[in-house]
This record gives structure tokens, C-alpha cells and sequence, in this order.
């Protein structure tokens, strides 16, 4: 402020680095660059050793680091090619008994010549370090990873790359074709290729990206640091926080660490420490996520085996980034716009407990059986997911309270396999298509459930667990379907495991009328339900009458609660159920399919009020 009262500023104004036309331009021209990278044997990261110091106020940080880089391949590499990101500045990249062909600033691409072949088994140490500058006025939209009060840093910004970056690629289809380039680089391997990377897996006992990391990191001195692992120790020294954080048993690769003026909630839970890191003001929903934290961690060790870790943290940070949740190994973060502060009236589906559960349980499907990286990995870590969470909420709230779950996955499905241009894939074989294994894959568990009984089902996912978890492990969608078709008792049931896995069905099903009249003791009510069968193959659709086809049906009563007078299942016969019943009671809805154990093409007209009929 001047002497006149005038306020007087002065600031960095940091233009965008580039346009969006410049940026395509550099995205077509590092993968015409580096693509042949892809192709390359490179070694993978065993274990890490950070240093990370984040100035907070200035929105900025340097990282330090030590990689040591393993040959988990079948033959001897000579070169190593490692590519640090974009957005960093001042970046230094060393390997031991290495020569530096070459460095691209513009890529961020470092190649190195080994001295000797880094033959299986042996490994080198790299060492780098970078800054990270969010800095100034931005006239594009920033980066929020270092904040002034919520930094969240994860594992692509705190370690460089070894090998090529298929993230980088143009993924506008149209702009590829202008460019002259050819189909993005395949983020999933085929189905031809699990048996070969099984056999991979097997073989070396560990998988190619299983780590061990020490993370020390400094931050201001009011605020603290989330982030994986056993706490080491923390202390003070010239007016900054450090933390260090170990993870001594490999871990899965992705990782974060938060920083920000944080309060802390502990409870343990079967030998468990929970701990919820959350804004002093942000505490309206930090006892329900406990209580969610602790069922979840009861429900899904009871069923699927014990936590594997005995630290269970979750972190809010910033609202803004594209999740409502991420699940770390041992730490959980959470936006605090869909997490601390969402609105979890007791009317409303249970948002805080649903996202809680499902991020817990990727502590078992995700971290503990991580997938082979081949078509089908998403159905094991988020359809298995989403069924974790059903089985808690209903653990919970009861079984009622997962139908409007399953009604909004059910709808999630419908209209994502519908703007589907490229043609909806088998569920086995899904690859990044939300709608199937958020939408179709958390509904075909809830349908297989009745089927195959829980307690079978139970152990089938338990065994599937145990037989594929850690390093050494090799999960794959088909393995499981292979596995729920062998535990299935009749040909009928067998059926419908492959039919959910691997076929594309839907089903009309309509209550066209019922009706009902007084009779001595009760009412009788008759029915006549409608179940068409859809078959989706080879880009047509054909529908036919369903026979043979299981449907549950739920009849309620007049009066507060809608007391339930019948629950059960009938079978369709040349598409038709009819259905006659002896009630206690004057029926007011007929329902059916109530818990969307079908892939109904339209549930609207599913509930309908018997037409009472006067003797």
C-alpha cells in the first residue's frame, strides 16, 4: 500500500505454455519420436528412495530421488531410455556404468548406454532430481498437486519414467488419422497373451512392477504429511516439518503424498490403525467414513482375508481433481467436495459409506491381487470393487438399501453401452469402459450371488485371492469366470456365468397385469409377467421369448413399511410367467426383479398395483 492509500502489487504473470494446437503438435511428434521405445526390453523399478521438500506458500517443490532398476526380463539389456515428465523444470537424470547418448529437452527424454548388459536378475541405481514451479498467475487453468493449503503429489510427478510414455499419445482418434499415425499403443494385452505373461509371472516369482519405497518429505511447519507406508520418525529443524514413510514389502507402483494443515480421528479395528486426516472446519462426515472404514475392513477380512497391512489412512485433499477417491496401498484420499463435505442426509442413498467401502476394498482388488495387465484387468479391480461395497452397505443398511445402487449401475450401463460407437466388448475383455465394469460387472456379481449361493461365491473370490495375490500373482477375468463356472451346480447356472462374461444379453421384463380378490383367510393374486430374451452379436440384435429363465418377484402390503407378503422366483416359459398366489393379506405392488439381478432393458414398468377384483 503507498503513502497515497493506492494499492500497489507486483507478480509474476505466467503465460500458458502452449496452445492446444502446439500441444497436439508435440504429442504427434514425441510419438513418431519415441515410439519405438515401446518395443524396447527395460528395467523396472524394484524399489525408491525420495526426498521430497514442498514450499506450499510458493506452490512449488524439488524431488529428489534414487531408483534402483532391476532386469525382471528373460534377456540382457544394453540401453536404458527414461523419460522424466513434461511440467518439471531443472531435471538431472544419472545411472551408474552408463554413458549418455543422448538428451531431448523437449521430450524429456534421457538414453543411456550400459557399460555392460544389465543381464536378469542384476540391477543399477539411477539417480535424478527436479523442481516443480505452480507459481504466478496463470492464465491456463494450473496444476492444484502443490497447494498453499492441500498439496497432492502422486507417484507419476514424484518418480520419471523408465521407458516410453503411452500417456503422452494423441488419443483424438480424428487428429491420428490427420497425422498420418496408427493405432494408439495397446494399454492391455489380448486374450492370446495370458498364457505367455501367466507363464512370465510364474516364472520370476515377482511382478515387473512391484516396489519398496522410503519417502522423507518437508513441508511447511503448520502442516502435515499423509502418505504411505510405516512412519518412520518426524521431526522439526530450520522452521520446516519432515516425515519419513517406509514401505518395506513391495507394494503396487501407485502412490501419493498430501500435505495440509491437517487434524487427525485414530480407532483401530481388528489390530488396524485407522486414521482420518481431514481440515479442522471439515469434520461432518469424518465419523460415518470411520464407521464405513472399520464395517468394510470387518465385512471384506471376514470374507476375502486379513488386511494386509496395519495402517489403514485416509487423506482429504482439494476438490478439483477427476475422482471422488483414489486408493493408494494402506491410504485412501478423498476430494473434500465428495468426500468430508458430501451430503449424506439419512433420505439419500449413503454416498460417504458407498465411497469409503469401495475404496477400502481396493486394499484386496487392486493392491493385493493386482491383475495381469491384459484385457479384462478393470473387471477384477473395480466390478469386484463395487461388489465389496454392496456387500458392506447392505451389511450396514440392509439388503433394501443396495436395489437403488444396482438401479443406478443398471442405467450407468444401458446409456454408456449405448454411446458405445465402437461396439460394446465382452465383459471379460473390458478395458476402459466404465460402463461395463462399473455398471455391468457390479451387476453381474450381485446376480451371480443367488446363483452360485454366497457362501460359495465367497469362496471362489477368497481362493481366486489367495492363489493370485502379490508380487507372484496373475489374475485375469478369464481365470475367474473359469472358476465361477466350475463352482456352479447345474448346467443352467453354468450357462449363466458364461452368458454374464461372456455374451452380450439383455431382457425385457414387464408385469402386464395382476389382479387379486378376498378370499377366506387372505387374497388371492394372479399375474402375468412378460420376459423377452436379447441377444446382442455380430452388430444385430435378436429377441426372442425367454424359457427356463429364473425371476424374482416381491409382493408388498398396504400400510406403513409396505410389509412384504411374498418373496420369491418363478420361471419364464415361452416368455410368460403366470403367476397365482395365496396372500395373508390385501396386496398392494407387485414388483419384479426388484434387486436388478437382470440386465432389463427398461424397469419402469416392473412395479404395477393389483386391479382388486369383488366377488
Amino acid at each position: 500500500v503507498s503513502a497515497s492509500g493506492a494499492i500497489v502489487y507486483q507478480t509474476m504473470v505466467r503465460t500458458p505454455r502452449e496452445t492446444d494446437a502446439s500441444l497436439a503438435r508435440w504429442r504427434v511428434d514425441y510419438e513418431r519420436a519415441y515410439r519405438h521405445v515401446a518395443s524396447l526390453p527395460q528395467p523396472s523399478i524394484v524399489a525408491a528412495e525420495l526426498a521430497v521438500d514442498l514450499m506450499p506458500e510458493q506452490r512449488s517443490a524439488s524431488v529428489r530421488g534414487a531408483l534402483w532398476l532391476e532386469n525382471r526380463r528373460l534377456q540382457a539389456i544394453d540401453s536404458i531410455w527414461i523419460m522424466t515428465r513434461r511440467d518439471v523444470v531443472g531435471a538431472t537424470v544419472q545411472l551408474g556404468n552408463a554413458r549418455l547418448l543422448s538428451h531431448d529437452a523437449r521430450f524429456g527424454a534421457w538414453l543411456f548406454a550400459l557399460e555392460q548388459p544389465l543381464l536378469p536378475g542384476a540391477s543399477r541405481r539411477l539417480d535424478y532430481s527436479y523442481a516443480i514451479n505452480r507459481g504466478g498467475v496463470r492464465l491456463d487453468a494450473g496444476d492444484a498437486d502443490v497447494a498453499e493449503n492441500g498439496s497432492y503429489l502422486t507417484s507419476t510427478m514424484l518418480m520419471p519414467t523408465v521407458g516410453y510414455r503411452p500417456s503422452y499419445e494423441e488419443d483424438d482418434m480424428r487428429a491420428r488419422a490427420r497425422a498420418g499415425l496408427s493405432d494408439p499403443t495397446q494399454r492391455y494385452g489380448g486374450v492370446a497373451a495370458i498364457d505367455s505373461l501367466t507363464r512370465e509371472a510364474r516364472r520370476s516369482g515377482q511382478s515387473l512392477t512391484w516396489m519398496t519405497l522410503r519417502a522423507t518429505v518437508s513441508t511447511a511447519p503448520d502442516q502435515h504429511v499423509v502418505g504411505p507406508g510405516r512412519a518412520e520418525r518426524e521431526w522439526t529443524a530450520q522452521g520446516r516439518r519432515f516425515i519419513t514413510y517406509s514401505v518395506t514389502e513391495p507394494m503396487t507402483p501407485t502412490f501419493a503424498v498430501a500435505s495440509a494443515r491437517y487434524v487427525v480421528k485414530r480407532a483401530t479395528q481388528n489390530g488396524v490403525q485407522l486414521e482420518v486426516w481431514h481440515h479442522p472446519t471439515h469434520s461432518r462426515n469424518v465419523d460415518r467414513m470411520m464407521v464405513a472404514a472399520q464395517r468394510a475392513l470387518s465385512v471384506l477380512g471376514e470374507r476375502f482375508g486379513a488386511y494386509p497391512n496395519t495402517v489403514l489412512r485416509m487423506a482429504e485433499i482439494p476438490s478439483g481433481w477427476p475422482f471422488g477417491a483414489f486408493a493408494a496401498s494402506g491410504v485412501l484420499y478423498f476430494t473434500e467436495d465428495r468426500g468430508m463435505l458430501a451430503d449424506a442426509r439419512p433420505e439419500h442413498v449413503d454416498l460417504v459409506t458407498r465411497r469409503v467401502a469401495h475404496e477400502v476394498a481396493h486394499q484386496w482388488w487392486g493392491h493385493r491381487v493386482d491383475p495381469l495387465n491384459v484385457t479384462g484387468a478393470t473387471l477384477l479391480v473395480e466390478s469386484l470393487a463395487k461388489y465389496s461395497e454392496q456387500l458392506v452397505v447392505a451389511s450396514l443398511h440392509g439388503e433394501q438399501a443396495v436395489a437403488p445402487i444396482l438401479a443406478f449401475d443398471l442405467d450407468r450401463y444401458l446409456n454408456g453401452r449405448a454411446d458405445d460407437v465402437s461396439g460394446e466388448p465382452l465383459l471379460r475383455e473390458t478395458t476402459d469402459e466404465s460402463y461395463l465394469y462399473y455398471g455391468k460387472g457390479a451387476l453381474a456379481f450381485n446376480a451371480l450371488r443367488p446363483v452360485l449361493g454366497d457362501s460359495t461365491l465367497t469362496r471362489v473370490l477368497a481362493a481366486f485371492a489367495a492363489d493370485e495375490e502379490g508380487p507372484r500373482g496373475a489374475a485375469t477375468a478369464v481365470d475367474l469366470q473359469r472358476r465361477l463356472r466350475d463352482a456352479a451346480r447345474s448346467p443352467e447356472d453354468k450357462a449363466l456365468v458364461d452368458e454374464w462374461f461372456g455374451e452380450r444379453v439383455l431382457y425385457d421384463v414387464r408385469a402386464d397385469s395382476a389382479w387379486a380378490w378376498p378370499v377366506r383367510g387372505g387374497y388371492h393374486l394372479g399375474a402375468v409377467i412378460r420376459v423377452d430374451r436379447i441377444v446382442s452379436a455380430d452388430g444385430t440384435e435378436r429377441s426372442a421369448p425367454a424359457s427356463g429363465t429364473m425371476v424374482e418377484l416381491l409382493v408388498t402390503g398396504e400400510g406403513e413399511g409396505s410389509p412384504v407378503l411374498y418373496r420369491g422366483q418363478a420361471r419364464a416359459e415361452g416368455g410368460r410367467i403366470h403367476l397365482s398366489l395365496e396372500l395373508t393379506a390385501k396386496p398392494a405392488w407387485l414388483e419384479v426383479d426388484p434387486m436388478v439381478r437382470k440386465l432389463d432393458r427398461e424397469r419402469s414398468n416392473n412395479r404395477v398395483a393389483p386391479t382388486l377384483i369383488r366377488p
